[in-house]
């Protein structure tokens, strides 16, 4: 019985952390499309695409190690809306994606 609690546990906080990382898609998936419309160099762009794949492997990764903990398969809804406004400042938008797709994961 211990042992279950223990493996419930562990399988909401690996929920919370895919849910985390899910989140960030969203975050760098958006911030990708204001560099691209505000005039960043390209290799900035291809490193912020870069990034949010990495949040789709790490999410992926996490639903699975939750869903083995848990006995069932945990997954992720919709993608949540990114609350971040670019107004074509780049070190804005730089500390913008920072903190919703890092930090606040």
């Amino acid at each position: 019985k211990s042992k279950q609690k223990s493996r419930n546990h562990l399988g909401l906080d690996w929920t919370n952390r895919a849910l985390g990382e899910h989140a960030s898609i969203a975050s760098f998936s958006a911030f990708s499309i204001a560099l691209m419309t505000n005039g960043a160099p390209s290799s900035l762009v291809e490193e912020s695409l870069k990034a949010g794949l990495d949040e789709i492997r790490h999410a992926k990764t996490s639903f699975e190690i939750a869903s083995e903990l848990l006995g069932n398969e945990i997954g992720p809804g919709p993608l949540p809306e990114s609350h971040v406004s670019f107004d074509g400042n780049l070190t804005k938008m730089a500390f913008a994606v920072a903190q919703e797709g890092c930090i606040d994961e």
